[in-house]
């Protein structure tokens, strides 16, 4: 495990101070939300990616059974939503959603981790080209990902943002509000949250203002049981359950692939065991997962050390963000007058301004001097 001290600053003083009432918004959802958390990103997407990548079944990865199922029905569930005139009442969209068959696929948004995954496996490849570049399989994955499904997640994506849910309401005046909003941006918000709490866990709070110019101090600790937390809040071991079982006796058994395939699939055998019923197949699934997480210790640090280096590296991932947002900006401003989208400027520049007002400092620190959590093993 590794300590880093995280320092976050705010250069001037901002419009408010913190109460009890702003706390999380300004704290969690911004602060540390638009700076580590967002550094960090593309390795926990990467981390939901490999699970999938490393089953062997057949001659395809798990990743393909999957993507080979949903990619065709959610192409036509983003054909149905053109053709409906205006917005998707309340409940019509999770009924669209079970009539074209995606609702164990839309299950707890892993689709969408992975579809983003593979929309950013630019960055995830030259980030953990390291980790997989001895390993054939692997390998071969991440290139197909890139070759066969991206632009066919990347299009059908485009059309799906293109939905919306109706969500009209009237305030205690009377007045009347069109609340309606994007399918796809409400999945992305959830799932950008999910994986941010993975890592809160693991962060203690050491020193922070009250009041404007803001000061926060905390410590992160990077373990690597956040990979098998986070694999636990997904429920990845669950997931499109009818699809492993029936492609696993057609293959007659699933097999790891890959740096920690092996390990991957005793997690997945042991998380699948209902303990309740199959207490001595359960307690010996458990004993061959750990004794794998034990003979992986060397891959399982590589990976830490690689979300080590994005929690040190956020102050430039920051920087990095407010320059594209400044390209952004300027392409919309380059516009011809009449095609200029004045909120969607008003909106960026806000966003500028209230990121270069903040500064990012990381430090690793012996980890006698931080408060270590208690790390629990999954269960």
């Amino acid at each position: 495990m590794k300590s880093i001290r995280v320092h976050i600053t705010e250069k001037t003083k901002g419009p408010k101070g913190l109460t009890l009432l702003n706390l999380r918004d300004e704290v969690v959802n911004f602060l540390y939300k638009d700076t580590l958390a967002s550094s960090t990103k593309a390795d926990m997407q990467f981390f939901v990616l490999l699970y999938f990548a490393s089953i062997q079944i057949g001659d395809k990865s798990f990743l393909e059974i999957i993507l080979d199922e949903a990619i065709p029905k959610f192409n036509r569930l983003n054909q149905a939503f053109q053709r409906k005139q205006g917005y998707l009442r309340a409940n019509e969209y999770r009924q669209m959603v079970n009539e074209y068959g995606l609702t164990d696929i839309f299950k707890n948004d892993i689709f969408f981790v992975l579809a983003s995954a593979i929309l950013n496996i630019d960055a995830i490849e030259a980030r953990f080209a390291d980790f997989y570049s001895g390993n054939e399989q692997l390998a071969r994955v991440v290139n197909m990902l890139n070759e066969q499904y991206r632009q066919q997640l990347e299009s059908n994506l485009e059309l799906f943002q293109a939905s919306k849910i109706e969500d009209d309401r009237y305030d205690e005046d009377g007045n009347y509000h069109d609340l309606s909003k994007s399918v796809y941006r409400t999945v992305m918000m959830r799932s950008s949250r999910n994986l941010e709490l993975n890592l809160q866990k693991y962060t203690a709070i050491r020193q922070i203002t009250s009041n404007s110019p803001i000061d926060l101090i905390f410590i992160q600790h990077i373990h690597p049981q956040i990979i098998f937390d986070l694999w636990d809040k997904y429920h990845v071991a669950q997931y499109m359950t009818k699809a492993y079982h029936e492609s696993a006796k057609a293959a007659n058994s699933p097999l790891g692939s890959g740096v920690i395939g092996g390990l991957i699939v005793k997690y997945a055998n042991f998380k699948r065991i209902n303990g309740a019923k199959e207490r001595k197949r359960k307690k010996a699934a458990k004993e061959a997962f750990e004794m794998a997480r034990n003979e992986h210790g060397r891959e399982l640090e590589q990976l830490n050390l690689r979300l080590v280096d994005s929690v040190l590296k956020a102050n430039t991932r920051l920087e990095k963000e407010v320059d594209a947002l400044k390209k952004e900006k300027a392409v919309q401003i380059n516009k011809e007058p009449a095609l200029q989208d004045k909120e969607v400027i008003k909106k960026l520049e806000a966003r500028i301004a209230r990121l270069e007002n903040l500064v990012v400092a990381t430090e690793v620190i012996d980890e006698s001097d931080a408060l270590v959590p208690e790390i629990k093993q999954t269960q």
